[in-house]
């Protein structure tokens, strides 16, 4: 399976044509593991690709599941905690560090600095919410 860093055999990237268009999917995306799942089932029936590259489909669909999971829990824990550090509500929190491109220290300095300018919670709040757009 591959990653930016680190490709695969079969990375797509590299045996793409110039001029050939393409498409990426990113473990970011729910609906990604359905669909590279959905294309190993359909280059499987069809007979034509080699069972290491369908194999290979197949891990990278649960690849990308664990990685979000993984990345959903990290935001949910470090939304828990600017919640409580700043006295918001996680969901408000949340909002926050997708503002911030999903960086939780990015929002918590947003936090930071919204919180040195008010003391209101329900200010606070909107502060945060308009600093981190």
């Amino acid at each position: 399976m591959g990653t930016k860093a680190n490709p695969s055999q079969f990375d797509c990237y590299a045996n793409a044509e110039p001029d050939e268009p393409m498409f990426i999917l990113l473990a970011r995306d729910p609906a990604a593991p359905a669909l590279v799942e959905s294309w190993a089932d359909r280059r499987e029936r069809d007979g034509k690709t080699s069972p290491e590259k369908i194999a290979e489909a197949r891990a990278c669909a649960q690849a990308m599941r664990r990685w979000k999971k993984a990345k959903d829990d990290l935001i949910n824990s470090a939304a828990v905690s600017i919640a409580r550090d700043f006295g918001i509500l996680v969901e408000e929190a949340r909002e926050t560090i997708e503002l911030a491109g999903g960086d939780p220290a990015k929002a918590r300095a947003i936090a930071n600095h919204a919180k040195s300018t008010c003391s209101s919670p329900v200010v606070l709040a909107a502060l945060i919410r308009n600093l981190s757009q």
